[in-house]
């Protein structure tokens, strides 16, 4: 007989490990980076025209990057595993769950590195939800002393 529904499931390092996999799996894709090459012609209007050409890196290598369709979270990941996010937070203490702190570990990386990825590649007020994140999610405090000038003011050069 299966699990009740709303009871958690229940997860060794291998499955739970495979579970995380396929969260990052469904809210994502790799797509290659490319790059508008001009083509050296003009297309009826006049307007130059493009090949996008795949990115390679200085090694030579095909550039891929992961691409999110649904933001990343820690919340998301726990219902898509069908546990509580306290669940989650259980994981995360090694103490208590050692087998899971490598996978556990992946994961909160891979969410962390999008959120701060949405800090560095956002403009303006876009970033005021980035930041509330990283400060109550990840435990990052904004600097917001005020730049002391350790020389003379300039009003007292004139």
């Amino acid at each position: 007989m299966g699990k009740k529904r709303g009871q958690p499931k229940s997860y060794t390092p291998k499955t739970l490990k495979k579970a995380v996999d396929k969260y990052f799996a469904s809210i994502s894709r790799v797509v290659p980076v490319t790059e508008p090459i001009p083509t050296g012609q003009l297309d009826k209007y006049g307007h130059p025209v493009f090949e996008y050409v795949q990115v390679e890196n200085s090694l030579g290598e095909k550039v891929f990057t992961t691409e999110y369709l649904i933001k990343p979270s820690r919340a998301g990941l726990a219902r898509f595993l069908n546990i509580h996010r306290s669940t989650w937070e259980n994981y995360r203490d090694a103490e208590v769950y050692p087998e899971f702190q490598e996978i556990v570990e992946e994961a909160e990386d891979r969410i962390f590195a999008w959120t701060h990825e949405q800090l560095l590649t956002r403009s303006g007020r876009d970033v005021k939800g980035i930041v509330v994140e990283l400060e109550h999610s990840w435990g990052y405090k904004q600097d917001r002393r005020e730049d002391v000038a350790s020389g003379p003011r300039l009003e007292d050069l004139l």
